[in-house]
C-alpha cells in the first residue's frame, strides 16, 4: 500500500515528517520514544495514505471494536499504531457514511407547542374549567 501512494521517505506528502524506511520496507513515523525496545510497534506508527481502501477498512474495524466513539476517540486508538495522513478528515469523511455514527449524530426533533384555546387562558373562577 505505501509503495503504491508514497515513492519513499522524501516523498512530499510525508517530507515534513521525521519519517524513515525500515528494513523491511515499511515507512514510519520517528518519534521521542523510537529507541525503546520493550513497546514493539506501538510508539512507532506507521504511516498510511488518506484515500486508500485498506485505510477506509482499518477505520471501520476499529470504529466497531471502540463502540462508535467520536472522531477524535477513534484517531487517538488509530495513532497508537497508524500515522494516517489527514487523519481527522479521512476518518470524519468515512464514519459519515455509515449508518450507525449517523443515527447517533442525529439532532432531536422539537416541535413547536400548539397555542392553548380560549376557555384555558381566560380569568376564571378555580375549577370552573376542567
Amino acid at each position: 500500500m505505501q509503495k503504491e501512494s508514497f515513492t519513499g521517505p522524501k516523498d512530499e506528502r510525508i517530507s515534513r515528517l521525521c519519517s524513515y524506511t525500515e528494513s523491511e520496507g515499511i515507512i514510519r513515523l520517528g518519534t521521542k520514544i523510537i529507541d525503546r525496545t520493550d513497546l514493539g510497534d506501538l510508539g512507532i506508527p506507521t504511516i498510511l495514505p488518506s484515500s486508500h481502501p485498506v485505510v477506509e477498512m482499518l477505520v471501520l474495524r476499529a470504529n466497531v471494536k471502540a463502540c462508535h466513539v467520536e472522531v477524535q476517540g477513534l484517531l487517538s486508538l488509530l495513532i497508537e499504531r497508524f500515522w494516517i495522513l489527514k487523519g481527522r478528515k479521512t476518518i470524519r469523511i468515512i464514519l459519515t457514511r455509515g449508518v450507525v455514527c449517523r443515527r447517533h449524530g442525529a439532532r432531536h426533533i422539537s416541535t413547536v407547542p400548539p397555542a392553548l384555546r380560549e376557555p384555558r387562558v381566560r380569568d376564571s373562577a378555580v375549577f370552573e374549567t376542567t
